[in-house]
């Protein structure tokens, strides 16, 4: 009888090569029971094999996957929504530039835009990398914020404001610099450019309620102060005079200060080695060999005398003669402080 016609037989055998291999319903159950041996086909059924939560099981505290545990969710409302309420305190205040970094920190930590912005990128941000972020718009932010003596000030030139009618933003800025600076000494202002000079009477006459067509004469006012008075005074004090000789006779004091300015005089000067170049030129014009001058030292004063005003200018040089020794020589030039034009030369 053929074995392919045996009832009794229940599986094939078929020997290749003293090779026996067995087939039917018994290999295919081990085959589909044995795992795999491919890598691909065991990372497959390691991700089958991932418990997932029950029904009615409490939320993770741990982040899964791109998305926030409670525990971060909590803490990112808290935060985002205190630096929130941070940027619209300062906003309030006037500042514009710090409310900025405090907004992007509070984007960083607000959940939404946390979990919108992992899932656009696909790339979680590090738990250091979002702490130093944040730290450092926070810090950035509190730099810029205005001060509380910032605002007390705000407070006093809003004061100004409704005693009168509406400062200009330029004049308010004015006061807040003259307030912060009241208390320097005259020393300190030498230095000075005729800018931040005028800055600052303005901010004192604006604040005593002195007409803007007279702010030009307190600023040249403070320049005679700074030039004739002790530097030991305090601005505050001789910015007061002012005021008084203003209030004794308005007519005489704008005639009095219109005379010369004593911040621009000094512009007429060099800033590398204090010579005045215009009364240079004049002496090296009289000199037998104007190659040789060699400026030392340069003085001036301010002479006022029957309503006019004169710079005096003292230069120490040195030069060659016609015999070409060098001499040292002392130049004497009137110079009018407003143009800055060579009126007179003398050399010893």
């Amino acid at each position: 009888m053929n074995e392919r016609d045996n009832p009794e037989t229940t599986e094939n055998l078929h020997t290749t090569d003293g090779v026996v291999e067995s087939g039917g319903l018994d290999a295919e159950n081990e085959s589909a029971q044995a795992p795999s041996s491919d890598p691909k086909s065991g990372e497959a059924s390691a991700c089958a094999e991932a418990p997932t939560p029950k029904a009615g099981q409490p939320p993770s505290d741990e982040d899964d996957g791109l998305n926030l545990s409670l525990r971060s969710k909590i803490i990112g409302w808290v935060v985002g929504g205190s630096l929130l309420v941070l940027a619209l305190n300062v906003l309030v205040s006037g500042a514009f530039i710090a409310p900025i970094f405090f907004l992007i920190a509070a984007l960083f930590v607000l959940p939404p835009v946390r979990e919108a912005t992992w899932k656009d990128s696909k790339q979680k941000l590090g738990s250091r990398q979002l702490f130093f972020a944040v730290t450092t718009l926070t810090l950035i932010g509190v730099f810029l914020s205005p001060s509380a003596e910032d605002n007390e000030l705000d407070e006093r030139v809003d004061g100004i404001s409704n005693e009168r009618t509406e400062v200009p933003r330029q004049v308010r800025s004015a006061i807040k610099t003259y307030e912060k600076n009241k208390t320097k000494k005259l020393s300190e202002l030498i230095e000075k450019t005729p800018k931040d000079a005028r800055e600052l009477a303005i901010g004192f006459a604006a604040s005593s309620e002195v007409a803007s067509e007279h702010f030009e004469s307190f600023y040249r006012c403070l320049g005679d102060f700074v030039r004739s008075k002790s530097g030991d005074l305090e601005l505050d004090t001789v910015m007061g005079w002012c005021l008084q000789n203003f209030q004794r006779d308005p007519e005489a004091f704008v005639k009095e200060q219109s005379l010369y300015s004593y911040f621009d005089v000094r512009q007429q000067f060099s800033m590398w080695d204090g010579s005045h170049p215009k009364s240079v030129e004049a002496i090296k014009s009289r000199l037998n060999d104007p190659s040789s001058f060699k400026h030392d030292e340069t003085r001036f004063r301010i002479e006022k005398r029957s309503g006019t005003a004169r710079l005096i200018v003292l230069t120490q040089f040195r030069g060659t003669n016609a015999f070409g020794g060098v001499v040292r020589g002392i130049a004497k030039t009137v110079v009018d402080p407003n143009t800055g034009e060579v009126l007179e030369v003398e050399i010893d």
